[in-house]
Formats: structure tokens, sequence, C-alpha cells
């Protein structure tokens, strides 16, 4: 599980320079805020996603979150939620 959680924020962070990441882990959830200079967002993995996907299919499930969030610069936060049949926006 080490080695996934250490895929999501690889690929998270260098798909965002300048970015800090904080990891945490909470019931059923690893949860990520993406702390850019104007904006934090939340990024929510459900526990059974990560555990279920291999290595190369997180880092894909990781640029899809950043594109999801690169493709939508309002410079409001956002509340992401990756579950087994895709990404969510939660609000």
């Amino acid at each position: 599980m080490k080695e996934k959680i250490e895929v999501l924020l690889k690929t998270l962070g260098n798909a965002f320079d300048g970015a800090s990441l904080e990891y945490a882990h909470e019931e059923g959830r690893h949860r990520i805020s993406l702390k850019l200079p104007n904006v934090t967002h939340r990024l929510d993995f459900l526990e059974a996603v990560v555990a279920g996907k291999d290595p190369g299919h997180l880092k894909r499930l990781c640029k899809q979150v950043a594109a999801h969030l690169q493709h939508s610069p309002d410079g409001k936060p956002k509340h992401l939620l990756v579950k087994g049949d895709g990404i969510h926006e939660e609000f």
C-alpha cells in the first residue's frame, strides 16, 4: 500500500509545479490536500480503489485528476472523490 500512496503523491506533485501535498488516511479514504499558491484542492481516493488498482493504473487516475483540475481553472477550491466508476466532484 505504501508504494501505491507514493505513486499518488509523486504523480500529483509532478503535475503541479510549486504545489505542496499533505496526505492523511481517514476511514475508508486516502485524503490528499493539493496546496497551490492561490487555492487548495481536496482529493479523496476511496480505499477500495487504491487497494484494487496496480500502481500504473493509479498513475493514470492521478493524471485524469490533474487534467480535471487544470481544465477548470476558475480559481475556486475543488473537492474531488475518486471512486471505482470515475472522478466525482463533491460540494
